[in-house]
């Protein structure tokens, strides 16, 4: 009898958000994130020796790790947190305000009596006046210093709090701090942030973690080979106007994320996390060619390759469970990959419900559903069986209790405890149990609904894709003329655009309060294409790709509206963009 393996894969990432030109980051996410998860999660696990897990660290991560830690990185938020007080303009204290209650309210600010009176002063005066400008006038500096406070300690890790006295003095003190306190809290952020890599190496060194990669900016890799790649998925899809059929750049992304990880961690990577796990036919050989051994996807791109529909009973335990606990060898023009597919349900309990409620009982939860598949595989076929539990490591964690701690440390002492049940990293499984079974088609698709709707075929989307596919164009016409420098840099700028983020909060499907931010940097980057290779920024990329396309509807219902007419518009409206040939 074999013990039912357990992989758990743990995606951390985050897309580059630094200025082409200079140290300095767009948005705060890496710093904010580096804090509060990157450390814990590995930290959390070396108590636990039994078991083990795979993490997945993107390039684009570590990269912007390596800077903050060496002290040359800043953000906004970080700049707001070092001005003096008494020196802060009426249009900087309306952007604090503004953006330093960007944290999640049941874990994050309610928990702290001074956080939480200084939300509702907030809230008090937005709604007698209707605006942040002139709220900002009944904070004292006092309130500025607390708050500036208050929403950088609120970031880190409870659990780092707890060992280091001076943040856990700050805790309890709650209020009147200090510009030398903040400053303290502040040069915390950057000690953690240079523990982080260390961290994962010692427990890489001692096996208990693999660590593998993704492509370096996170690109969607079937649609960089091919954008008809969504066709396959999305029958009757609206796609760009211009074809993007560029392999050698998913190629090229895939050798810079194998180098990396060699750099960072002294050793190749086997296995790959593709972004958003997304695959097609036509990448596989891409992967395979770079040195990678195996890949993981979701279930959903199982069942679609297998053509069958899966049925789970009133227990979420599936019909046909010994086809999904199982690996693969999948082969495609005579390249060959081991991939496993991730249990779906269990893993999006971990990342979007198991928050809700009692996390320790949830963790229970848990740790029974698990219990329960293996009694289904009980009585199949004898088989080494592993179930791959697969999700972001990073976001959900700030709605658990205790930043996750609670439910981690839970679940992790069940199963460490159980020798019935073993976690393993995916490569040493692999090494033990090699697939038994080929796949030689595999549907093409991401974890989200097994196509690529989420990156592509929205107006928005195709737009970004138009203007990515034209600088990309004009770069290759002028690179021959260019010095090497300027020329590396700029294909640094396209590869950074090609990154799955910025179309992922383009158009339909996700909002957030931020999606003007992701806008830019996407411009960002290409404009600075036309600086390196000497050409006028076209005016399409000066204006946000969300107001072009709203303007372009009104424009074409404006002329075209008829009560009885159900025309919608074609991408050909839509684009500015020149057609290709």
């Amino acid at each position: 009898m074999h013990p039912l393996y357990i992989a758990f894969i743990w995606h951390m990432h985050q897309p580059l958000y630094r200025d082409p030109l200079s140290h300095y980051y767009m948005m705060p996410w890496v710093r904010l994130h580096g804090v509060k998860d990157y450390l814990d999660m590995v930290t959390i696990l070396k108590r636990y020796p039994r078991l083990h897990q795979t993490f997945n660290l993107v390039p684009s991560l570590l990269e912007q790790i390596e800077d903050y830690a060496s002290g040359e990185a800043s953000d906004r938020y970080l700049t707001l947190s070092q001005i003096p007080v008494a020196e802060l303009s009426r249009a900087e204290k309306e952007e604090i305000l503004l953006t330093f209650f960007d944290l999640n309210w049941d874990q994050m600010v309610s928990p702290y009596a001074r956080y939480r009176e200084l939300s509702e002063q907030r809230a008090h005066f937005f709604q007698l006046y209707q605006t942040y400008y002139q709220a900002a006038d009944h904070f004292s500096e006092q309130d500025w210093l607390d708050l500036t406070t208050w929403f950088n300690l609120a970031w880190i890790d409870p659990a780092l709090c707890e060992q280091e006295p001076v943040l856990q003095a700050l805790k309890h003190k709650g209020r009147g701090f200090s510009a030398d306190e903040r400053r303290q809290v502040l040069e915390h952020h950057q000690l953690i942030l240079q523990r982080i890599l260390p961290a994962y190496r010692e427990l890489s060194a001692s096996g208990q973690i693999e660590l593998t990669t993704s492509p370096y900016y996170h690109p969607i890799l079937p649609l960089l080979s091919d954008s008809d790649s969504a066709r396959f998925s999305s029958t009757g899809i609206d796609l760009p106007r211009q074809h993007f059929q560029h392999p050698d750049d998913a190629y090229a992304q895939l050798q810079m994320a194998h180098r990396a990880s060699q750099h960072y961690f002294g050793k190749a990577p086997k296995g790959l996390w593709p972004s958003e796990q997304s695959l097609s036919p036509e990448v596989l050989p891409l992967i395979a060619r770079t040195g990678f051994e195996w890949v993981a996807s979701s279930e959903g791109i199982l069942w679609n390759t297998l053509s069958c529909m899966p049925h789970r009973n009133s227990q979420h335990i599936l019909d046909i469970a010994e086809y999904l606990y199982r690996p693969y060898r999948v082969t495609h023009q005579g390249a060959a990959l081991n991939i496993v597919f991730r249990d779906t349900y269990l893993s999006d309990q971990i990342g979007f419900n198991y928050w809700r409620g009692d996390n320790e009982r949830n963790a229970h939860q848990l740790y029974h559903q698990l219990k329960a598949i293996q009694q289904t595989l009980n009585h199949k076929e004898p088989y080494p069986y592993i179930v791959t539990i697969a999700l972001d490591g990073e976001n959900c964690w700030e709605y658990y209790r205790k930043d996750g701690q609670v439910f981690l440390n839970t679940l992790y002492t069940l199963l460490q405890k159980d020798t019935s049940l073993e976690c393993v990293t995916v490569s040493e499984y692999l090494e033990k149990h090699p697939p038994q079974d080929e796949l030689t088609y595999l549907h093409p698709g991401s974890w989200i609904n097994s196509d690529f709707r989420t990156w592509i075929g929205d107006p928005t989307k195709n737009l970004a894709w138009d203007y990515l596919k034209q600088t990309r164009d004009r770069l290759v016409a002028k690179q021959d003329g260019m010095n090497p420098d300027a020329r590396a840099k700029a294909w640094e700028s396209i590869y950074i655009a090609e990154g799955s983020d910025w179309f992922w909060w383009f158009g339909e499907g996700h909002s957030s309060n931020h999606d003007h931010l992701f806008d830019e940097a996407f411009r960002v980057y290409l404009s600075e294409v036309y600086r390196l290779i000497g050409e006028d920024v076209p005016e399409g990329l000066t204006q946000p790709l969300e107001d072009q396309v709203r303007s372009r509807m009104h424009d074409y219902h404006h002329i075209h509206h008829s009560p009885i007419s159900t025309m919608q518009p074609s991408s050909d409206y839509y684009q500015n963009v020149p057609n290709e040939g």
